[in-house]
């Protein structure tokens, strides 16, 4: 979600998966478990916090891993950092071309629908189903038979298409911020970032208000970071660089 790489500590796991180098800070576990206990008023279950855990880390693992097989695609080379609220895969060189780099950002969300498709066939595919709210919905499969099963599939497919929607929104640096912001400095050099910065905060500020109101202040957390993103992006207008476009 944040585009400045974090300073390597002790307490990083490291490891690589095709071929790409992978470094998990430790406040990724921190955040991500603030996360699960930021949902509600109930008690947390420890082994639903682990489920959690294991779920969102191979979820944001394969979304970043869809940036860098794309950055791969075009050339370049890539490493993955997962920390805080989500990941960040480091690629280059930049592309040249402004549909080389959208392309690249929206390989990460495609790649989390493509895992919550994988999820959905899997379920299918054994008799059950995932329920979604829908009471014309005419399919009946039987419901996923045992806690921590319901517990995992239901978080797979929260954090695969919520999550990947949500990143999809033009807000800086999620990946809809970024594809907004390539498309805005291609088509209008002269002003195209300053008006990528005002469409972040726009909408996070509006977003921030809606999530307020919906949940009646029970999903702070979350709040609290577009408000981050709204200051951010806010910041970049302000910095005498901001109005500058990077590329």
């Amino acid at each position: 979600m944040f585009l400045q790489e974090p300073e390597p500590t002790r307490g990083d796991l490291n490891f690589s998966v095709l071929g790409f180098p992978v470094r998990v800070h430790p406040m990724f576990w921190l955040m991500t478990a603030l996360m699960a206990w930021s949902g509600g008023e109930r008690e947390q279950p420890p082994q639903e916090l682990v489920i959690w855990l294991g779920v969102v880390f191979v979820s944001i693992l394969v979304h970043e891993l869809g940036h860098a097989l794309a950055a791969r695609f075009f050339g370049g080379q890539a490493s993955i950092v997962l920390y805080q609220f989500g990941g960040l895969a480091m690629h280059y060189p930049q592309p040249r071309y402004t549909w080389q780099r959208v392309a690249i950002s929206l390989a990460g969300p495609a790649a989390g629908f493509l895992l919550a498709i994988v999820t959905m066939i899997l379920v299918g595919a054994t008799g059950h189903r995932i329920e979604f709210v829908l009471d014309w919905n005419p399919f009946r499969w039987k419901k996923i038979e045992g806690l921590n099963a319901a517990l995992a599939v239901h978080f797979l497919m929260f954090v695969n298409v919520y999550w990947g929607l949500f990143n999809l929104l033009p807000i800086y640096p999620l990946d809809g911020g970024q594809v907004a912001r390539n498309l805005l400095v291609r088509y209008d050099y002269q002003d195209g970032l300053r008006k990528s910065h005002w469409i972040s905060v726009i909408t996070a500020v509006a977003l921030a208000v809606y999530v307020w109101v919906d949940s009646d202040g029970q999903r702070m957390l979350t709040v609290l970071m577009l408000g981050f993103l709204a200051f951010q992006n806010y910041q970049e207008l302000r910095s005498p660089w901001g109005s500058r476009n990077p590329w």
